[in-house]
This record gives C-alpha cells, sequence and structure tokens, in this order.
C-alpha cells in the first residue's frame, strides 16, 4: 500500500485534502488507447471488491461504447451534410444548364437562376449580379429582399466605375 502513496503524491495530497481515503479508477481503452477513466471514491478506507472492479470496468467498457457510438453518428452526420450539400449543388447548376438551354438569346432567366441558386446554397437572404458595361456597374439580377426594394428603383445601372453612385 506504501508504495501506491509513494507513485502518486499528488494524488494523495488530493484526496487527503478532500477527504477520500479510498479510490478506484479504471481507463476508458479505445484500440488500446486510454481516452478516459472512471473514478470511485470513499471517505472510509474500505477497498473496493473484485466485483466492484469488475464491475466498474464494464461500465468503462459501457461508457466507450457509447462515446465511440456518438462519434460514429456525428462523423455520418457529417457526411450526410456534405452529401446533400454536394446534392443541391448538383441540381442548382442542372436548373442552371436547364434554364441556359431553354434561353439561349435571353440573359435575364439565366442571371435569376444563377442568383436565386447563390442564394439559396450559401443561406443569404440576398444576392445580386452586376455587370460592368464600359463605364457603367448595372445590375442584371436581384433575388431576395433588396430584389423586392429594388421594384421601384429608377432604371437598372447602379453605378459607374469610377466610384459614383447614380
Amino acid at each position: 500500500m506504501q508504495i501506491e502513496l509513494d507513485r502518486f503524491p499528488i494524488s494523495v495530497q488530493n484526496a487527503r485534502r478532500l477527504g477520500f481515503r479510498t479510490a478506484l479508477n479504471v481507463p476508458l481503452m479505445r484500440e488500446s488507447v486510454a481516452i478516459g477513466a472512471i473514478s470511485l471514491r470513499r471517505a472510509e478506507a474500505h477497498p473496493f471488491s473484485e466485483r466492484q472492479v469488475a464491475l466498474l470496468e464494464t461500465f468503462a467498457d459501457q461508457a466507450v461504447i457509447a462515446i465511440e457510438n456518438v462519434r460514429l453518428f456525428k462523423e455520418l452526420e457529417a457526411r450526410n451534410r456534405d452529401l446533400t450539400e454536394a446534392l443541391d449543388q448538383q441540381t442548382a447548376t442542372s436548373e442552371i444548364l436547364r434554364v441556359i438551354s431553354s434561353s439561349p438569346t435571353d440573359l435575364g432567366p439565366v442571371m435569376d437562376a444563377v442568383a436565386e441558386n447563390a442564394a439559396r446554397l450559401c443561406d443569404a437572404s440576398d444576392a445580386q449580379i452586376l455587370r460592368a458595361d464600359g463605364e457603367a456597374i448595372t445590375l442584371v439580377a436581384s433575388y431576395g429582399s433588396f430584389a423586392d426594394d429594388q421594384q421601384g428603383a429608377e432604371g437598372p445601372s447602379v453605378g459607374d466605375l469610377s466610384g459614383a453612385e447614380r
């Protein structure tokens, strides 16, 4: 018993300060690596029985299973989010290509589809597409509340490349 007291002097000091006389620590092991521990303490000096040690080892194994299940579930959720996002992006690209093929000479519907899909896929409330035309900057597509606000605005030109607003 004295050997244990000599090997862990800080733990012994903490136990005395907190009033513990008996402790049982069981590591949480995953693939031969300790990822945590379960600790029991008693105020009286009374060793834990072999049955109690075995029970705590079982609880440690169950805790590792629970930790691993949560990790795997979170990993699966992340993969599902990534796949959903990739599918959304493919769907948006397909929609834009469909609009391009159905409106080969009309830029408006294509730019509207690009603005809408950009806002939706990037979780934005608004999207605008501006086009530089000589010295002027022209709003060619808008989606969201900004688009609604611009309905009564005066013309599509929003500024010029010199920095002056119109």
